[in-house]
């Protein structure tokens, strides 16, 4: 029994050894599952084949394994972790709806995310609608839950509530190192939950509320008209013990000569308006005062609940007390904040001022005639998406190294995008950096070689392409005269090159150079016994290259990796592909020392690099 690696860790077989293979042994030491040519491979499970690529105990295999038994193809790799690139994603127009059409059906398969499912089920179909494959299952009710993304040790804790009630739910800016994170009402939160949505409060006049008694529709947010409007402020509470001191700051606008009726069982003066019959349609009660105190149990940032979202639509002018950074979340001149005045007093006075100053009291409502700010758009847009849509799409970007935008919790393309492209006339790589090969000469002098590719044009028809198919099609590229050929292999979202054939050719010094847009020449290198990690990151992205032997890898310019293959070790490897692995993320920009985390997508990529599937063959 020999082996033959299919990232090339190992020798692999000549010509003469391939026709004499008996039996095929395929071994997947990993704890993840995989695909080989097209073909599941659990974790650590071992497959025994027969010369042609069939099973021998009848297990199921597909069309193409013998295809992938072929000598040149084992040494361009044919293993994946998933059955589909994932990031291929960006490309689709995927919809729950699509996936129930047979022409839909025939589309790649991309992997479902499972939100509060008890136990991962391969089988669960999405049934949520997002744009990423999505299950969601049934959630426990609470002021405050734990979710949990299945198949990982990933969990949110999700409320609404202010953490000056529910302490546990203030974001801990290291909790994301434990795989904690948080979707609440606080923008720091991967997935935030805010209290206002488009499609639930129409805060210009564009749009109808639902009346909740008898669901007659009402337009309410055009601006109370001030010769109708009551002189003085509504205020509505149940809770009398507030964490911010809000029914003082009640107290002492009463007693000022302000008008202020409190309506409801928090410090209650007054009875309804003579046309209002209920409480219950707290909007119509609104509409009938000039100002409403819009008064939070709270004061921390972000935290703005329906006091201040259901004021503004019902056309009245909010008086706001609550989240210190309120005017960051509200159009421009749109609301009075208490913390602008320097004591109760000088509030009052101005309420009284603008009551009396028709130009004033409507210049506070110009905002409603207007387009509204890019600003405010932009802030809310995510939330025409309901919030299990956004966990999932976070947790797919995550796991499978995508972009993420923070600010409209959308999928991206990463900053520096990974799509493979290649030069058609030499096949070298384009991007997502650019491929030169440089021979080095005496005096530390360095001339670049012309290389020249032996793929078809018609197999680099498609330079992105990474599914199963046109993997089978690899592009080669060969230095002239120089007798060393390398193979390029997109796929999962990273790209594998591969220094094949007589390695003797190697002697002659060359260089392997990868340009890439990093903006930095600090290289970092990790090893750990035949692990060979190296690293450029600037504040944006982190570019990640492997190696299965001891590479002398340096940075000679910025944004450049120096890939030198001169190294006297390397002679004694004849006929041994050398295989490198490239990696690119964004750097996290949300967490604190996100900067310096591990990122899954590549840590699990390494691993994979690292632990190949095992191919060993029996000879006759």
């Amino acid at each position: 029994i020999q082996n033959q690696s299919t990232s090339g860790h190992s020798n692999h077989t000549t010509n003469n050894a391939a026709d004499n293979i008996h039996q095929w042994l395929i071994f997947n030491d990993f704890h993840q599952e995989r695909w080989w040519c097209g073909t599941l491979l659990l974790p650590h499970e071992l497959r025994l084949l027969k010369k042609d690529g069939t099973a021998v105990n009848n297990a199921s295999t597909t069309t193409t394994t013998n295809t992938c038994l072929d000598y040149k193809f084992i040494s361009t790799g044919s293993t994946r972790l998933f059955e589909t690139d994932p990031d291929k994603i960006l490309q689709t127009q995927y919809s729950l709806e699509s996936q129930t059409s047979a022409e839909q059906q025939r589309q790649p398969s991309f992997p479902v995310i499972q939100l509060d499912v008890e136990s991962e089920d391969k089988n669960l179909r999405p049934n949520w609608e997002c744009n990423v494959p999505c299950f969601v299952g049934r959630r426990k009710l609470g002021l405050k839950t734990n979710r949990q993304i299945g198949g990982t040790d990933w969990s949110f804790l999700f409320s609404m509530e202010a953490s000056h009630y529910y302490h546990d739910v203030k974001i801990d800016p290291q909790n994301y190192k434990q795989n904690h994170y948080y979707s609440t009402t606080s923008f720091k939160s991967e997935v935030p939950v805010p209290y206002f949505s488009w499609p639930e409060y129409a805060i210009q006049g564009s749009n109808y509320s639902i009346v909740a008694n008898d669901k007659s529709k009402i337009k309410t947010s055009w601006a109370v008209d001030y010769h109708k409007g009551i002189k003085g402020a509504s205020f509505l509470a149940r809770n009398c013990n507030s964490k911010n001191g809000r029914e003082d700051l009640v107290k002492d606008l009463i007693q000022s000569g302000f008008r202020v009726d409190a309506l409801s069982k928090c410090l209650k003066n007054a009875e309804l308006p003579p046309n209002v019959k209920s409480l219950k349609n707290k909007m119509e009660v609104q509409r009938q005062y000039l100002f409403h105190l819009s008064f939070e149990n709270g004061a921390e940032n972000d935290y703005i609940t329906e006091k201040l979202w259901g004021t503004l639509e019902s056309g009245t002018l909010p008086v706001y007390h609550g989240a210190p950074n309120v005017k960051e979340h509200v159009p421009e001149n749109s609301i009075i904040v208490s913390d602008d005045f320097p004591s109760h007093d000088a509030l009052a006075k101005y309420l009284i001022h603008v009551s009396n100053n028709q130009t004033l009291y409507e210049s506070y409502h110009a905002w409603r005639y207007k387009e509204l700010p890019d600003k405010f758009k932009r802030m809310y847009n995510f939330t025409y998406t309901h919030s299990n849509c956004r966990m999932c799409r976070w947790a797919y970007a995550k796991k499978y190294g995508l972009g993420w935008d923070h600010e409209q919790q959308q999928m991206r393309d990463l900053i520096i995008p990974k799509g493979l492209k290649l030069d058609r006339k030499t096949g070298s790589i384009q991007k997502p950096f650019r491929e030169q090969w440089m021979k080095n000469r005496r005096g530390h002098t360095m001339e670049s070689v012309k290389a020249t590719t032996t793929t078809p044009t018609s197999m680099m028809q498609s330079a992105d392409c990474t599914d199963f198919v046109c993997s089978q099609k690899y592009q080669t590229v060969e230095l002239q005269n120089d007798g060393i050929r390398r193979t390029v292999w997109s796929h999962d979202g990273v790209i594998d090159i591969h220094i094949l054939e007589n390695v003797e050719g190697l002697t002659k010094n060359f260089t392997m150079q990868l340009q890439t847009d990093v903006q930095t020449t600090a290289l970092v290198q990790h090893k750990h016994r035949n692990k060979n990690i190296f690293q450029l990151q600037d504040h944006q992205t982190r570019f990640t290259l492997l190696t299965n032997w001891d590479a002398n890898i340096t940075s000679s310019a910025i944004g450049t990796l120096d890939v030198s293959l001169d190294n006297p070790s390397l002679t004694s490897r004849r006929f041994q592909k050398l295989a490198m692995r490239v990696i690119i993320e964004d750097v996290d920009t949300l967490h604190l020392d996100g900067e310096k985390a591990t990122y899954h997508f590549g840590e699990t990529m390494t691993k994979d690099f690292f632990n190949p599937v095992q191919l060993l063959y029996i000879g006759q």
